[in-house]
């Protein structure tokens, strides 16, 4: 690499602004950064002034290493002491150190630490199993149908969508916010139709590529050939709305004529594929049914958000109580911190002197909003596009992307470019650039490649102390697979491998040249610069098993899953033995506990000795009971990482490890575990939690994955793209390339997208999904596709010397539009192979066709795995510091260290060598007699002692047979039990009212999940039995051919030895005899005598030197005779081994059949039972239906029986009142005061007794006109009264009391009136009552004929 380019200058010295570095693969982005910060350090800015963020830990450490390193050699001493305090740091562990550091804002403690994953997730699902159980009690009729929606035969489908939808949901920072206002938002019509208009340009672009290819076969058909097309897809090409596009999909493509060109069939193909597409995309029967069909999820969501709500806020609540949180939980943090406390923000703005951000690329939204926050116009980002592939981590690579066209106009920022390419040789680059032109741009990959991306060639050393007359341009070996081939029996997969170790070996073999950058010369290869590089790791084993099988050393890189690890299964059964026996519960759980760690490598115990334990229940006399005793003597005294401890010493993990699998992963688990042990306990947890946590991860197939060092072995790497980002290697293979990309997230029912929100299917017209899936599945098709273009840059872009794709590619037409692959193209992108076929013609000259027979093919290397088990590893030498805390042992595992079934165990094959041994030398001290006896007592003993192992290794198949069988027995028991706890819940209330038929629907279908789980086991039991008998009798069949390729080795081994049978001997002797006795020996009689004699003393020769006697006639002839022995039994033996080859092929044919058609009658034993249930559960649907049309009517007629009872009551209130009203009027008449003679005489009689002082006082009132009508009564009955108690002799008085007793008989008369009225409002409301009645009559009439 030279200094600096003048690029890399401006990277390292442009000042004053926002910066982004675009640097290409192999630009020295590192070395770059590195420098700027050292001339930072120049220029008198402190290193710890500098925040530097990365993504991961392994990438910050070594750049603070390289950061050292040069400030360092520069002589700043200061600055190297402050390094280690400075922030070179990823994103996750600065926002940590933010929230400590100001943890009292946030009312937390400062010890805030970060929860294991699987421990919050356990807690996330019992939080949601609580809140479902609430619903349930509830009978929330929304939650009823929404469960009844989405589960078929229990609600764990369901639980697993809103746990995923809730995580997802996590990434936004205003999560409740956005749940809140959620449906406002999402389900606004003017919203919906844009989406629908959205939808409708989607199918109007799927008809314009239809329209792109119809214009290809105008050039390439006749006129008449190309107007049968056009007319046929005129309507589709002519559609405008999506009503008009499903109803012109009914179309049958003319036929094409003789004789036409593949490139036109394969036009009338993607046609065709293009018009099924529609015709998917059009299953609503009209554009209201898409709005319909949409806004029918929304009561389904309403219920979904407030699950997740309350869901968040008990999540939430846990974390702050034990202050403990995911890293997402500490982004939105120091989010909070630099957001609502402006100091602290201005605090961060002004420390750092600029914020440096490696592979920028791979940033997400929640660490972009940080960096905004913080920034100050100081930022430097280092990245490259084409290289982001971490979008299932949540990277935004759109971020980077803006950001690079915004600063490519220096607005708010500028853009540097780096494209010189300082690692790979010329044509390397030159091949990467020819792909990526045509497959990478701004729509496909996110970069305009052509135009600003293309790598430059940089290292010119390559072309100085590394030319070569090699040729570096990719190969493409491609092989074809013929329909009769005999190759049709090998995967792609077994092809593959076996193809790129054959051209490992021919390089190994012809000294292939790679040039060295560390010592700047050219070397032979070794098997270390080859590497091999999948998109997914499913293969590796079986690469592995060939590459071990073709002697090539092969280390696999790939992070460890320690629950492969039995250690892990170990620790669980202990601690639940343990806790069997402090609750004194010897049930099955005890004895399958038991039993687990009895037959493991801590105790090897045999199968029969276990069973005659639990049989005669010698449990206590065991040593596993008296270490556990002891265990549980002390087990509330202690941690858990005490416990854990002294179950690992106790139990003697760390010497007895070493008798079984890998030493170094085992105890790696342990160390693991120990820490695990103490970070949990900080959640208060106890050995109960932990095992509960431990069956959290098994029961839901977690991973817990941890790294393993590595050794430098001289051996080839395998190992994932993703894995390999960062790295860079002489020889790159890429195989696997047919394999389709995984896009099975888009077959769940229930998706989340940040454009389209959460999509859930319809349930308006039976189960279908809405149109925003069709949507979505679009928009990420397109992100997927762009991102594995990225990933294929990147695995390209790894390689330094050559790059060699392994493929079995067939021609295909190239077409490009402005040198890039049309788009309709790109979009259809499955696999990396699609990629490579859609530019065949610049693929095509790097193409070398490799017949199969050219290279050695062989199924033989599945008989490795008879003795040895592959353990796929991260190295070849696994490297272990400590053992027992004394010892530093180092394990070389390069080959399968598992032994499983082994026919021959260690102890037994030392046995045998030794009887050979013997036998070797026992043939030099006796004589040929002797010796014969004695090889055949040997090799007797040999069968025999095969025999028996053979015999020892079936009955431990019988024996685990029934261990299998006692299992499957105890689980049946535990089925049963749980039949029985779940009719005991019901008749216990738990499931809620057990007379209600709903309830025991509920029962029901909890007890028919039960008996479906049996059914499902016992088809997988019974799979596993065929399986197992087909493993064994593939054991059988591979060991007899064995026998027999060895058998017929020797038997050719004999025949072709120059010893001569003793018939042969007499033959050659006889005429040595009669030539010497010839009388005159010719020239040719010479020649044959002297070919004989020769012939006779080599024989003789051969035969000594394998330790015959041939001192003697007699023992000459027995030398020989022994050796016609010899041959005669190894041929009778191959006869044998054959006829025993042949039994094991039937036995493997009818264990294959046996399995074929157990595997049948599984699969029709999986449909009856599904569609059982679905019978039942449209039994339980019926039947709540019927009850629901009970309620209803029940309902109906409650209602109008309460309307029955409010009308009687109004009318017995009516009646009453009419009554009163007519009672009122009788008295009235009946009141003398209201008669005029009876109030004349009251007056004459009571006016003398009126006071003088009151008539005169309520006169004036009156006639001033001062009192109401209502007042004016009240003190005219006042003055009644005075008149009737005293007496007035006034009779001018009278006329005024006349007026009062007038008013008072109009009063009278409107009440008659009203009585009148309320009469006939009586007559009314027993009108309606007759009604209703007659209605109630009706109804019940209905019902009776309806069956109810």
């Amino acid at each position: 690499m030279p200094r600096w380019t003048k690029e890399q200058e401006l990277a390292i010295n442009q000042e004053n602004t926002n910066i982004l570095v675009s640097a290409g693969a192999g630009s020295g982005k590192t070395a770059v950064l590195s420098e700027r910060a050292l001339r930072k350090v120049k220029e008198n800015v402190n290193i710890d002034e500098i925040l530097i963020l990365t993504f991961t830990k392994a990438a910050a450490y070594e750049m603070m290493l390289r950061i050292r390193k040069k400030i360092q050699e520069n002589g700043f001493q200061e600055q190297v002491n402050r390094i280690d305090k400075a922030y070179i740091t990823t994103f996750d562990s600065f926002a940590l150190s933010i929230v400590k550091k100001y943890h009292d804002r946030l009312n937390l403690k400062k010890e805030v630490s970060i929860i294991d994953e699987h421990a919050i997730n356990l807690v996330k699902t019992e939080l949601l199993d609580e809140i479902f159980q609430k619903y349930y009690q509830k009978e929330d009729p929304s939650f009823i149908n929404f469960i009844t929606d989405f589960s078929l035969r229990d609600d764990k489908e369901v639980k697993k969508y809103i746990l995923d939808i809730n995580d997802k949901l996590d990434l936004k920072y205003d999560k409740k916010e956005y749940l809140d206002s959620y449906l406002e938002k999402y389900y606004d019509f003017n919203l919906v139709n844009n989406k629908v208009a959205e939808y409708e340009n989607m199918l109007q672009d799927i008809i314009h590529n239809i329209e792109s290819i119809l214009r290809e076969l105008e050039l390439e058909l006749d006129g008449d050939d190309y107007d049968n097309f056009y007319q046929v897809l005129l309507p589709l090409l002519d559609a405008t709305s999506y009503d008009e596009i499903k109803s012109s999909l009914d179309i049958k493509l003319p036929r094409l004529p003789k004789n036409s060109s593949e490139s036109i069939k394969k036009e009338k193909d993607d046609i065709k594929k293009y018009i099924e597409e529609l015709i998917n995309l059009c299953l609503f029967e009209n554009k209201k049914q898409m709005v319909e069909d949409y806004l029918s999820t929304k009561n389904n969501l309403k219920v979904m958000i407030d699950i997740i709500l309350k869901l968040d806020e008990k999540i939430t609540s846990y974390k702050y109580n034990h202050d403990t949180f995911e890293f997402v939980d500490i982004s939105k943090l120091a989010i909070d911190l630099v957001t609502k406390y402006p100091d602290i923000r201005e605090e961060l703005k002004n420390y750092f002197n600029e914020i440096m951000i490696d592979e920028y690329q791979d940033t997400s939204d929640l660490q972009e909003q940080f960096i905004k926050l913080i920034e100050n116009h100081n930022t430097y980002m280092v990245g490259d596009i084409k290289q982001s592939i971490y979008r299932f981590r949540n990277a935004n690579p759109l971020i980077f992307k803006e950001k690079y066209d915004k600063y490519a106009q220096n607005i708010d920022g500028i853009k540097i470019d780096l494209n010189k390419n300082f690692r790979s040789r010329k044509e390397v680059l030159d091949n990467i650039n020819e792909f990526f032109d045509c497959v990478m741009d701004d729509t496909f990959g996110g970069a305009n490649y052509q135009e600003s991306h293309r790598m430059v060639f940089g290292n010119n050393t390559y072309i100085e102390e590394g030319l070569t007359e090699q040729n570096y341009n990719i190969n493409v070996l491609n092989y074809q697979i013929e329909k009769d081939s005999p190759y049709k029996k090998y995967t792609k997969d077994e092809i593959e491998a076996f193809l790129i170790a054959d051209d490992i070996k021919k390089k190994i073999e012809n000294k292939y040249q790679v040039f060295d950058k560390d010592t700047g010369i050219l070397r032979d290869i070794e098997y270390s610069d080859f590497v091999i590089l999948m998109d997914r790791s499913s293969k590796f084993t079986l690469y592995k098993k060939i590459f071990e099988y073709m002697k090539i050393p092969l280390t696999i890189l790939r992070d460890e899953n320690i629950m492969d690890q039995n250690e892990v299964y170990l620790i669980r059964n202990i601690l639940k033995l343990l806790e069997c026996l402090e609750f004194k519960k010897f049930d099955n759980e005890f004895k399958y506990s038991f039993t687990s760690i009895a037959r493991s490598y801590l105790f090897s115990l045999k199968d029969q000795e276990i069973f005659h334990i639990i049989n005669e229940n010698l449990f206590l006399e065991t040593d596993i009971l008296k270490i556990a005793q002891e265990l549980v003597s002390d087990i509330s005294t202690v941690s858990l990482h005490e416990l854990l401890e002294l179950i690992i010493e106790k139990f003697d993990f760390s010497s007895k490890i070493i008798t079984y699998g890998s030493v170094e992963m085992g105890l790696s688990v342990l160390d693991y575990f120990l820490e695990l042990a103490s970070n949990l306990e900080e959640l208060g947890y106890d050995y109960h939690r932990f095992i509960e946590y431990l069956d959290y991860i098994i029961k839901n197939q977690k991973q817990i994955k941890i790294p393993v060092s590595v050794s430098d072995s001289n051996s080839a790497q395998i190992m994932t793209i993703h894995k390999s980002k960062g790295l860079e290697f002489p020889i790159c293979y890429y195989s696997g390339l047919s394999l389709s990309f995984n896009v099975s997230d888009l077959k769940e029912k229930i998706l989340f997208d940040n454009d389209y929100g959460i999509i859930l299917p319809s349930f308006h017209n039976g189960y279908q999904d809405t149109f925003y899936k069709g949507l979505l599945k679009k928009k990420y098709m397109k992100e997927e596709i762009s991102e594995k273009i990225r990933l294929f840059y990147v695995a390209l872009t790894r390689c330094k010397e050559q790059m060699i794709i392994v493929s079995n590619m067939e021609s295909e037409e190239t077409t490009l539009q402005e040198g890039v692959v049309r788009y309709a193209k790109r979009e259809q992108y499955r696999s990396f192979l699609d990629i490579l076929k859609s530019i065949y013609a610049i693929v095509e000259p790097y193409i070398i066709q490799v017949p199969l027979d050219s290279i050695y093919l062989s199924q033989d290397y599945k008989m490795i795995s008879m003795d040895k088990k592959l353990e796929e590893k991260e190295a070849d030498s696994l490297i272990v510091s400590e053992y027992n805390g004394e010892k530093s042992i180092s394990l070389e595992s390069s080959h399968f260290s598992k032994t499983t079934h082994d026919l021959l165990t260690l102890e037994k094959k030392k046995n045998m060598e030794k009887l050979i041994k013997e036998a070797n030398e026992l043939k030099a001290e006796l004589n040929n007699e002797t010796v014969l006896q004695t090889e055949n007592a040997i090799t007797a003993k040999i069968a025999d002692n095969r025999k028996i192992e053979t015999e020892a290794l079936r009955e431990s198949v019988r024996e685990q047979q029934r261990l299998i069988d006692l299992q499957s027995k105890i689980l049946d028991e535990q089925d049963r039990a749980r039949l029985l706890d779940a009719e005991t819940d019901f008749y216990n209330g738990k499931y809620g009212d057990p007379n209600s038929s709903e309830v025991r629907r509920k029962l029901e279908r909890v007890q028919e999940g039960i008996r479906m789980d049996a059914n499902a086991r016992h088809r997988a039991e019974s799979e596993e039995v065929a399986q197992s008998n087909v493993r064994n009798s593939e054991g059988e069949l591979l060991k007899a051919r064995k026998s027999v390729e060895q058998l017929k080795a020797r038997i050719a081994e004999l025949e072709n030895s120059p010893v001569l049978s003793l018939n042969e001997l007499k033959q050659v002797e006889g005429e040595i005899a009669k030539i010497e006795n010839g009388e005159k020996l010719t020239f040719a009689d010479w020649e044959k005598l002297y070919a004989a004699r020769k012939k006779r003393d080599a024989s003789d020769q051969a035969l000594k030197e394998e330790g015959y006697d041939l001192s003697t006639k007699a023992s000459r002839d027995d030398a020989y005779k022994a050796n016609d022995d010899t041959l005669k039994k190894a041929r009778e033996d191959q006869a044998k081994a054959v006829e025993a080859q042949h039994k094991a092929e039937d036995e493997l044919g009818k264990a294959t059949q046996q399995l074929a058609d157990r595997r049948a009658l599984n699969a029709a034993q999986d449909r009856r039972d599904v569609a059982q249930q679905r019978n039942t559960e449209a039994k339980h649907k019926n039947a709540e239906k019927k009850e629901e049309e009970d309620r209803m009517q029940k309902a109906v007629e409650a209602q109008l029986r309460e309307q029955e009872e409010q009308l009687k009551k109004k009318i017995r209130e009516q009646e009453k009142a009419e009554k009163e009203q007519k009672q009122k009027y009788k008295e009235s008449l009946k009141n003398p005061d209201l008669s005029r003679t009876g109030q004349k005489k009251e007056v004459k009689n009571a006016l003398g007794n009126v006071s003088k002082e009151l008539a005169p006082e309520i006169q004036k009132a009156m006639a001033d006109g001062k009192l109401s009508a209502e007042e004016s009564q009240a003190l005219s009955r006042q003055f009644i009264e005075a008149v009737k108690a005293q007496g007035i002799a006034y009779n001018r008085n009278l006329k005024t009391l006349t007026s009062y007793f007038q008013e008072t008989l109009n009063v009278v008369q409107r009440q008659a009136k009203d009585a009148d009225q309320a009469q006939k409002t009586t007559e009314s409301l027993k009108t309606q009552l007759e009604a209703l009645k007659k209605q109630v009559i009706t109804i019940q009439r209905q019902r009776r004929n309806s069956g109810h």
